[in-house]
């Protein structure tokens, strides 16, 4: 047999592997898929999913064009295929240790460098607060070109975020690490170390001090006041808070950086969702209820969220609006998502309320495009028996108004400004 016949051989059994597994599996649900809704909607670990994965994991097997060999199907595999093929982008299926470290994260416990890419190169989309990398001194916008480790004299250079993340996965844990960046044309290094680290996710910037929140139980703000260079140009009465993301004390680091605002005599805001992805819609709620004060309501509607089993509606915990702001600008760009993008619709909903203080600046892309990431749709995370979970697409969002979705659309209604004046045109818009 020649090797392109052999080849097409190997080829052809493994698509009947793959098509048994798909067969198998819709076989399963096409008699248990009632049941398998209702059991994971009740929020119990999902048993007759377990029942297919385990089944299979007896009996299936692939061959390996790779290795040449037919090895047997994990069932974390199985699980990723059936994600995959059946379910959308946002869902995902996480082995025990996965699920363990994706509920770490969300307490604000992470682990690494603290970088985040969006994109296939090099460019650092995002330096998580009070990580290694910030501490460093890096920035959004750095661009990683080469690294070394203190144990290693060979210089890596990178063409690809993941040849990135590779490289620090391999370094050793708490040992420095030499990274050379381009920043804005200058080249310059930085000295990094992958190690445990809690996320800061508000960071305040006025004409003087630049301030880190951590929050995590400690009732006032905990953090350096560092000198501000990176916001030279802001006004005496404005204050800028970066907001990251929706997760861990978020919320508790929020209401110290305005309370913090406040003590410091500042009554203009400008805050920052730029590469926000988004989180938890508690959070974001308990967020919202420090700008929205809706004539002084206890609770006012957040959000919707519509699926198969009815409507949930997200509120404000309270009233805890800072009624010191005279004026707020929100800023946004092609990556800010999901609870940032319910924000700012509640915050578009109840701008009469707001007495027109709040006006949206989103920054362009690099194709000269101005509009937030448009993701209007909710996942909820199960615990499986094996100690993972499987994440599903469970509600689409609808600002408070119960008819606006921006699901595959985005928030388009705003003023659009280069990367290089958004905030010069949000100091305009609040003089």
């Amino acid at each position: 047999m020649n090797k392109e016949k052999e080849t097409q051989n190997k080829n052809s059994t493994l698509n009947k592997v793959l098509t048994w597994i798909i067969a198998v599996v819709s076989l399963a649900l096409a008699f248990t898929g009632g049941y398998f809704s209702n059991y994971i909607i009740r929020g119990k670990n999902v048993g007759v999913a377990s029942d297919i994965v385990s089944l299979m994991d007896k009996v299936g097997f692939i061959y390996d064009p790779v290795t040449g060999e037919e090895r047997e199907i994990t069932g974390e595999e199985i699980g990723d295929a059936l994600v995959n093929a059946f379910l959308d982008d946002y869902s995902a299926y996480y082995t025990k240790e996965e699920y363990e470290g994706k509920v770490s994260q969300g307490t604000g416990n992470y682990w690494g460098i603290g970088v985040e890419f969006y994109y296939s190169d090099t460019q650092v989309d995002v330096v998580i607060g009070n990580s290694p990398a910030d501490h460093a001194g890096m920035l959004a916008g750095d661009i990683i070109v080469s690294g070394q480790s203190v144990e290693n004299t060979e210089k890596v250079y990178f063409n690809t975020a993941t040849e990135i993340i590779l490289f620090l996965i391999d370094c050793p844990i708490g040992k420095d690490i030499t990274l050379d960046i381009v920043r804005n044309g200058q080249e310059m290094q930085l000295v990094v170390a992958t190690r445990p680290y809690i996320a800061s996710y508000v960071t305040y910037y006025d004409s003087d001090i630049k301030y880190s929140f951590k929050g995590h139980g400690v009732n006032k703000p905990i953090g350096t006041e560092t000198e501000n260079t990176e916001c030279e140009i802001i006004d005496s009465d404005v204050a800028l808070i970066r907001l990251d993301a929706f997760e861990g004390d978020a919320s508790e680091q929020m209401k110290d950086a305005l309370t913090y605002m406040k003590s410091r005599g500042r009554s203009k805001l400008i805050l920052d969702l730029r590469n926000n992805g988004g989180g938890f819609m508690d959070t974001a709620s308990e967020i919202g209820s420090y700008f929205i004060d809706n004539g002084g309501k206890r609770k006012s509607v957040f959000a919707y969220a519509m699926g198969k089993t009815g409507t949930e509606t997200f509120t404000t915990p309270k009233n805890n609006c800072f009624t010191n702001l005279e004026k707020m600008v929100v800023l946004a760009n092609e990556n800010t998502a999901s609870a940032s993008e319910c924000l700012i619709g509640a915050l578009v909903h109840y701008k009469e309320v707001l007495k027109d203080i709040t006006d949206i600046v989103l920054e362009e892309n690099d194709k000269g495009v101005a509009k937030t990431y448009g993701k209007g749709i909710m996942q909820t995370t199960y615990k499986l028996v094996s100690g993972g979970a499987l994440k599903l697409t469970t509600a689409k969002i609808y600002w408070p108004d119960k008819k606006t979705s921006i699901h595959s659309v985005g928030v388009l209604d705003g003023t659009p400004a280069k990367k290089t004046e958004v905030i010069s045109v949000a100091l305009d818009k609040l003089r």
